[in-house]
C-alpha cells in the first residue's frame, strides 16, 4: 500500500507560510471593514489571534483538535458571537480553498500508482473537516476524491501519536512491512512510521534560498501580505531554473509590474484606451500589460512603437517626413484617447517627436529627468528618478535601436541595427523574458483571488538594488546584457567582467582621463561585484597605490571638494588625484558611513565648513538631484558662486 501526507506534499498553499493564510484574512478583514463587527486591533492582530488560539485549544486533553475547537477558543477570548465566529471559520475555509494549488510531480506520482491498480491511500494531521477536503479536491485536482481521505480530525488519532498509522493499518488490512508512505515532515512522516516498520520517502522541496533571501531583504519592509506571496511564488521556482528566469520572475517582475499595473490605472483613470509602448525599452513592458489587461478584461488596446533619440532628433526633412507618416500609420490618424509609454529620460526625444507631429503626447516615464513643466509633452511619472540607465537595462529587447525610417512593402517600416542574437542567449535574455512574463501571469492571477496587494514603492527599491548590488549572481546577470546608453555599439555589454589588466589600466596607470577612456562599460561598481575575492584583492591594493601616488601641487593650485562619491564623484577623484593645477582639500558624501575604513577617506557635509577652498562640485549626473542639493548648501551658508555642478565644472576645468 502506497498512504501520502496531504498538505506540502500532494497539494500546497500559494502563501510562503500556513500563517499567511490567516494574514491574508486580516487583510480582507481590513480591507471589508463594514462588512466586519469587529474592533480594529482585532483585525490588524488576527494572525497572532488565530494562531495563539490553536495552541491553546491544543492544550485540551486529546490526540486531535477540529476548526471548531480553535474558533470557540477565539469566541471565548474576545466575546464574540456564535454567527462572526463561523463567518470568520468560513472565511478561513474560503481563504483556503482559493489558495491551494497541486504539488505536480507527487500528483503524477500518485496517477501512475493508479494506473499501475496499486492501494492508495491519504493520511493527514489537520484540522479542518473532510467536507473541505471533497470540495478543494473537487476544485484542483478531482481524481483525488477517489482516494479514502484518513483525516485526523475526523478519527480523533494523529500520525505524530503512531495511533493513525496503527489505525490505518487495522482499516486497510495491511501489514506495516506491506506500506510505503511519503510526506513533508521528518517526525510524523518519516521517524514514527519507521518504528513501526513502514517504508517512508521524505519529500523535500528544493529551495533557491538565495533568491528567497534576496527578496526576503527588500519584502520585510512591506505589508506581510505581499511579503506572503511573493516568497510563496519565488519559493516554488524549480532550482534547476536558468539563470535569466530566476531573476526575471524571482526578483525584477514585481519592479516591472508595479509600474505597468500604475500606467494601467492611471490609463483606465484618464479615459485612455490606447497604449503605444516606445522601442527598445516598452518590449516586455508590453507583454506584462497583455497580461494584465486580459486577466482584467480591460477596454485598452496596446501597441509597439519603433523609434529612438536617433530616429526622432533627426534634422533632415526626408527622415521627418517620414517619421511624420510612420506615426500617421501607426496612430490611424486618431490622436485622441491615446498615450506614449517609456522608461526614463529627459523627455527631449518624444518633444522633438512632438514637434514633427504637431501633438503634444501625454507621456507615461518611470522617471523623467528635468523639469516636468512647460514642456511640449504632457508627462505622468512613476518614480522620482531612482536607477538612471538601470531601468533601460531590465527592459532590453531582442532587436536592435531604430536608425529610421524608410518606405517598404507597401508601409513606412523602421530600419533597426543589427545585434548579435548569441550576445542576447549569452546574457539568458530569452529566459529573462519568459521568466518577468510568467510572473505577472502568476501575480495578476494572485491579485484576483487576495483583492489589489499593496505593492508601495517596492519597484524602486528592487531598482536601487540593482544599481547598488553587491550581490554577484544578479550583477553577473546584469553585467551581460547588451547595452550602450548611447545606442551607438549595440555590442557593447552593461557591466563587463574584467581582467587583472583592465583593473590596473582603470585604477593604477589612469591619470586625467575620463573613465570611459578606459572602460567600455557602463556601471563600473557593478563590473567590480563581479570579481572573485582574488581579483577584489588586486582591485583594493591598485587603489592603494593610487593614493600613495603624488605631485607637487602648484602654489595657486585650485582647491576643491568633491561632494557625492558615487560613480562621477570617484572618476573626478580619479582624474583630478594627480593633477598638479587641482588640490582636492576633501571629499564629502551625505552617506559617508558606508565608506568607513575605504581609501580615498570620505567625510561628513558638516565638514564642508571646515575647509578652505574654492570650488564644491556637486558630482550628481541627475540635474534636478543636483540642483536640490545646491539649494541645501546655499541654505547652510555655502556661497553660491563656489557651487558647480559637473557640467559647469567640465567648462571650468577646460579654462585652467
Amino acid at each position: 500500500m502506497y498512504s501520502f501526507d496531504v498538505y506540502d506534499t500532494i497539494i500546497t498553499r500559494r502563501v510562503y507560510e500556513p500563517k499567511g493564510i490567516w494574514e491574508l484574512m486580516s487583510f480582507i478583514l481590513l480591507q471589508d471593514g463594514d462588512k466586519w463587527d469587529l474592533n480594529l486591533q482585532f483585525k490588524i492582530d488576527f494572525a497572532y489571534i488565530r494562531s495563539d488560539a490553536e495552541k491553546q485549544a491544543r492544550k485540551k486533553d486529546s490526540y486531535e483538535i477540529t476548526i471548531d475547537d480553535i474558533y470557540n477558543v477565539i469566541k471565548k477570548n474576545h466575546n464574540l458571537s456564535s454567527e462572526l465566529c463561523f463567518r470568520l471559520k468560513q472565511l478561513e475555509m474560503q481563504c483556503e480553498l482559493k489558495n491551494t494549488i497541486v504539488i505536480k510531480e507527487n500528483i503524477d506520482k500518485i496517477i501512475k500508482l493508479k494506473e499501475l491498480d496499486e492501494q492508495i491511500v491519504l493520511i493527514s494531521d489537520m484540522y479542518l473537516p473532510k467536507s473541505f477536503f471533497v470540495e478543494l479536491f473537487e476544485k484542483v485536482c478531482p481524481m483525488l476524491n477517489d482516494l479514502k481521505l484518513y483525516l485526523s480530525c475526523d478519527i480523533g488519532f494523529t500520525k505524530v501519536s503512531g495511533l493513525m498509522y496503527e489505525y490505518v493499518s487495522e482499516q486497510e488490512n495491511v501489514q506495516y512491512s506491506q506500506w510505503i508512505h511519503e510526506g513533508d515532515n521528518i517526525v510524523s512522516d518519516v521517524n514514527v512510521p519507521e518504528l513501526y516498520g513502514i517504508s517512508t520517502v521524505f519529500y523535500t522541496k528544493e529551495e533557491n534560498t538565495d533568491l528567497i533571501k534576496r527578496m526576503e531583504g527588500i519584502v520585510m519592509h512591506y505589508s506581510s501580505i505581499l511579503r506572503q506571496y511573493l516568497l510563496g511564488l519565488i519559493s516554488r521556482i524549480g532550482v534547476n531554473t536558468s539563470r535569466g528566469y530566476r531573476i526575471g520572475y524571482g526578483f525584477v517582475g514585481i519592479a516591472l509590474y508595479t509600474y505597468v499595473d500604475w500606467i494601467l490605472k492611471q490609463a483606465s483613470g484618464r479615459n485612455i484606451k490606447r497604449l503605444y509602448f516606445i522601442a527598445r525599452d516598452g518590449f516586455i513592458l508590453k507583454r506584462i500589460a497583455d497580461v494584465i489587461i486580459k486577466e482584467y478584461e480591460l477596454d485598452i488596446k496596446t501597441f509597439y512603437l519603433y523609434g529612438s533619440r536617433n530616429a526622432w532628433r533627426t534634422e533632415n526633412e526626408e527622415q521627418k517626413n517620414l517619421v511624420l507618416q510612420y506615426m500617421e500609420q501607426e496612430f490611424m490618424g486618431d490622436y485622441t484617447s491615446m498615450a506614449l509609454v517609456d522608461t526614463q529620460g529627459t523627455g527631449r526625444s518624444i518633444e522633438c517627436l512632438s514637434n514633427i507631429i504637431g501633438h503634444k503626447f501625454i507621456v507615461f516615464y518611470y522617471a523623467l529627468f528635468g523639469d516636468a513643466i512647460n514642456r511640449d509633452i504632457i508627462p505622468l511619472c512613476f518614480s522620482t528618478g531612482v536607477g538612471g540607465s538601470i531601468i533601460e537595462v531590465l527592459c532590453r529587447a531582442p532587436h536592435g535601436s531604430t536608425i529610421n525610417y524608410e518606405y517598404r512593402d507597401g508601409k513606412i517600416l523602421p530600419r533597426l541595427k543589427p545585434i548579435s542574437e548569441a550576445a542576447y542567449r549569452r546574457a539568458d535574455l530569452f529566459s529573462y523574458f519568459k521568466g518577468v512574463e510568467d510572473f505577472a501571469k502568476d501575480f495578476t492571477e494572485i491579485n484576483n483571488i487576495a483583492g489589489e496587494i499593496p505593492k508601495g514603492n517596492i519597484s524602486e527599491n528592487i531598482v536601487g538594488y540593482c544599481l547598488k548590488t553587491t550581490d554577484r549572481e544578479l550583477a553577473d546577470f546584469l553585467g551581460d546584457i547588451p547595452f550602450d546608453e548611447n545606442n551607438i555599439n549595440e555590442m557593447s555589454i552593461y557591466a563587463p567582467k574584467l581582467t587583472k589588466e583592465s583593473i590596473c589600466k582603470i585604477e593604477l596607470e589612469r591619470t586625467t582621463e575620463k573613465l570611459n577612456m578606459v572602460y567600455l562599460g557602463n556601471e563600473l561598481d557593478i563590473s567590480y561585484c563581479r570579481l572573485n575575492s582574488e581579483e577584489r584583492e588586486y582591485l583594493e591594493e591598485c587603489k592603494r597605490k593610487f593614493i600613495k601616488k603624488t605631485k607637487i601641487k602648484s602654489n595657486n593650485a585650485l582647491k576643491i571638494i568633491i561632494y557625492g562619491f558615487g560613480v562621477y564623484g570617484k572618476d573626478l577623484y580619479h582624474r583630478l588625484h594627480l593633477d598638479t593645477k587641482i588640490k582636492i582639500v576633501d571629499i564629502v558624501d551625505v552617506n559617508h558611513q558606508r565608506f568607513a575604513g575605504k581609501v580615498p577617506i570620505v567625510s561628513p557635509i558638516k565638514n564642508i565648513k571646515k575647509n578652505l577652498f574654492d570650488i564644491l562640485v556637486i558630482s550628481v549626473f541627475n540635474e534636478k538631484v543636483a540642483k536640490q542639493i545646491r539649494n541645501m548648501l546655499k541654505s547652510a551658508g555655502i556661497e553660491d558662486k563656489k557651487i558647480l555642478d559637473l557640467k559647469e565644472f567640465e567648462r571650468k576645468y577646460e579654462e585652467i
